[in-house]
């Protein structure tokens, strides 16, 4: 499923329907795994499904403690809906949760308006 999401030109939407079906079959065997509950999200929000994006990633941020991608794809939509508030708010704790992530202290300081030069 990663593959096809990872190379979305090169697949197209047949690629995203593709990992949809994979992404269901592995749901199905283990509902709880927070990477393929993720994986799900990004291949619902390619769809155009926005909603259901959001709640396989609210589903995620609940498996692993240290797994903070679902929070920060939650921050980044709260992004683009220009809610920086609860954008930081789960920046912060992404990083409370995985203070090492990278990911989580660049996008603190896309929403605090600094970039890497600074």
């Amino acid at each position: 499923a990663r593959l096809y999401l990872a190379n979305a030109n090169a697949f197209g939407s047949e690629g995203t329907q593709r990992a949809l079906r994979e992404l269901g079959a592995a749901l199905e065997q283990n509902p709880h795994y927070a990477e393929i509950q993720n994986d799900l999200g990004v291949a619902l929000l390619a769809t155009g499904d926005r909603s259901g994006a959001e709640t396989a990633f609210r589903r995620a941020g609940e498996g692993r403690r240290d797994f903070v991608d679902p929070l920060l794809n939650l921050a980044t939509l709260a992004l683009r809906d220009r809610d920086r508030a609860e954008a930081a708010r789960l920046v912060e704790e992404a990083l409370t949760r995985n203070p090492g992530s990278a990911r989580a202290v660049a996008l603190r300081e896309t929403i605090a308006g600094r970039t890497g030069s600074e």
